[in-house]
């Protein structure tokens, strides 16, 4: 039988270390190319409209005067597709606490290029309106919402906020069809949410303060997805 190797506490991080020192070596020695990597993330993401969608998510908040809006930014999906390209970078995620009540998922992003790290915490509840706690599927699927969460969080505070917004206005394009020909596809959108959502055109123009159709900008047409 050959002999098992049991590693102590400090040989595993010794061996970590060497671990990471040597990626990057191996980062400094292949630099990743930015435009390439910033035009293959385009590429992925708009690979079509269903998926140039996904790269974007929406939550619904109360503002300061008590009215319900909309928040949308760049979705997870859009954070694992700019991970996968841009290269040299370790990202892990970690639930650092659960104390009955809430847990708190940990992300970190290290660039081994620039050597700069980034960590984020996110925190959700596990309890339910009546104060009691989620049962163990449920708490499992609210860790593993918050990691995500964490991870995207960790990516796009490494990645410059220039280059992410690039691929946003790109993103945007191929998700409302403008790259295709926008009126066309604005008036398809319109008569999608006519006959599929019950919401008339006046409806529509009303919630952007508009007057007519040909007023109505590819943002407004990307929220009405949202």
């Amino acid at each position: 039988m050959d002999d098992v190797k049991i590693y102590t506490k400090e040989a595993l991080e010794y061996d970590l270390q060497v671990n990471i020192k040597q990626q990057i070596e191996v980062a400094r020695m292949y630099p990743r190319d930015e435009d390439h990597a910033i035009a293959k993330a385009l590429r992925m993401a708009t690979y079509s409209q269903e998926v140039a969608l996904k790269m974007f998510y929406t939550v619904k908040r109360k503002n300061e005067k008590g009215e319900i809006e909309k928040i949308t930014g760049p979705s997870i999906r859009l954070a694992e597709v700019i991970a996968s390209c841009w290269n040299n970078l370790r990202v892990s995620t970690r639930i650092t606490s659960n104390d009955g009540k809430s847990v708190t998922a940990q992300g970190v992003c290290w660039d081994l290029e620039t050597n700069i790290a980034v960590s984020s915490e996110v925190q959700r509840s596990i309890l339910k309106s009546n104060g009691y706690a989620y049962s163990n599927e449920m708490q499992v699927l609210v860790m593993m919402a918050a990691q995500s969460i964490a991870f995207r969080n960790a990516i796009f505070k490494v990645i410059p906020r220039s280059l992410v917004e690039t691929l946003e206005k790109g993103i945007k394009s191929v998700a409302t069809g403008e790259k295709a020909g926008f009126d066309k596809k604005r008036d398809e959108i319109i008569k999608y949410f006519e006959k599929e959502h019950c919401v008339n055109l006046i409806k529509i123009l009303s919630s952007f303060e508009k007057t007519s159709v040909r007023e109505l900008t590819s943002e407004n047409v990307f929220e009405l997805f949202c």
